[in-house]
This record gives C-alpha cells, sequence and structure tokens, in this order.
C-alpha cells in the first residue's frame, strides 16, 4: 500500500508539473475537488468504459471484466471467511449453500474462464508482440482459479494428502499476487484510476473556466 500511495503521489506530482507548463493547472490540485472527481469516475472505470470505445479492445472486454470483478469478489470472500473465523471461531469447511461459498465458486470459476480466454486470444492474435508482462498477469490468475477451485474439490473427497501440497502453490500464488501487486500489469487498477480522474478533474476545471469567461463577457 506504502508503494502505491508513494507512486500515485508522485504521478499526480508529474501530470500537474506537466500541465502547469501548458497553463492549465495553476498550483497544486485540491484535494477536495480531486475526490469528488475520483468519486464521478469510480463506476465508468469499474464498467470498463474505455474498452468499448476502444475498437481494438472491445471484443476483450466481457474477460477482462470477469477476471478483474473476480478478484474484487474473491478478495471479498477471502475478507469475510478471515473475520468469521478471528471474529466468531468459525472454521471451513463452509456448507456449498452458504451465500459466501457460493460467490467464491461463482467468481471462482469466473476468473478461471476468464483468464484463459485471455490467454487465448493472445495466441490468437499472432500480430501480436507478446512479453513476460503480457503473460504474467492471466497466467498466474488461471493458475490461482484452477488451484483454489482444486483445493475446494480434493477436501470435498478427503484426499488430505493431495490437498496440503496444493493449497501450499495456491497460497504462494496469492502471495505473490500481493507482494508483487505495485510492480505487475495489476497496478493499472491504481495507477489508471489516477490518471482518468486526474484528467476528468482537468478538463471539468477548463470548461468551469471558460464558462465564467464567457459569462464574464457577456456582463455589460
Amino acid at each position: 500500500m506504502l508503494d502505491f500511495f508513494l507512486a500515485a503521489r508522485d504521478f499526480i506530482r508529474d501530470m500537474t508539473a506537466h500541465f502547469q507548463r501548458k497553463g492549465l493547472v495553476n498550483g497544486s490540485i485540491p484535494l477536495i475537488p480531486y475526490l469528488k472527481s475520483l468519486g464521478r469516475n469510480l463506476l465508468p472505470i469499474a464498467c470498463h468504459e474505455k474498452f468499448s470505445a476502444c475498437t481494438a479492445n472491445k471484443n476483450r472486454k466481457r474477460h477482462h471484466m470477469l477476471v478483474s470483478f473476480s478478484f474484487v469478489s474473491l478478495a471479498f470472500v477471502a475478507g469475510v471467511f478471515a473475520f468469521a473465523l478471528f471474529a466468531f471461531n468459525s472454521h471451513a469447511p463452509y456448507s456449498q449453500l452458504n451465500p459466501v461459498k457460493i460467490l467464491a465458486n461463482i467468481s471462482g470459476l469466473a476468473l478461471i474462464y476468464g483468464s484463459g480466454m485471455l490467454m487465448l486470444e493472445r495466441l490468437r492474435d499472432r500480430d501480436a508482440k507478446s512479453s513476460y508482462q503480457d503473460w504474467y498477469l492471466p497466467g498466474l490468475a488461471l493458475a490461482l482459479g484452477v488451484s483454489g477451485m482444486g483445493v475446494q474439490l480434493i477436501r470435498l473427497f478427503d484426499i488430505p494428502v493431495l490437498a496440503y501440497p496444493l493449497y501450499f502453490v495456491h497460497l504462494i500464488l496469492a502471495f505473490n499476487l500481493v507482494a508483487f501487486l505495485p510492480f505487475s500489469k495489476l497496478a493499472h487498477l491504481v495507477y489508471r484510476t489516477v490518471a482518468i480522474t486526474f484528467d476528468e478533474h482537468i478538463r471539468s476545471n477548463a470548461k468551469t473556466n471558460s464558462s465564467l469567461k464567457g459569462s464574464s463577457h457577456e456582463t455589460p
């Protein structure tokens, strides 16, 4: 979190300096108006509206959203079960009819399908140049989904000799996701949000200033 905070702060400073040189920003960016711009943009960002506007990425929107929302849902599920464990001493395994468990299963399947399709689409695109960074995140997401669902199935069939090693692998993958989050492509969830919010803030201020100038000219 500290890495994200420091990087986002430096990112905003660099963008502010850039727009100051262009004469579009005077001084620093006020916190409260910026947070209001963030609130206005959270829903469009979550709905991947930019993906729909870009024809090259339109076909990937659904699978990208599946992976994104699966990560968010599974993080919520992990938080709920951790709270239940430490606050109420409620231990797993939980009933398959538990609403949170149902959400976990749906999210796990969505994560496997979405990440698998993203990798398949990249394989089909022979013109695209792929690097390690391009494969790391969807590959990690697919491995997390498969190992997580695999651990659950093995526990249901009560095969501890397989459950413990696979659970260890799943935990290593989860640690890898969290520990290297600021340095992987998943970091764009933060940096892209900061950039879109900054751009919207600058545009809204520019419109406000231009309308005020127009009204002042009309005043006799």
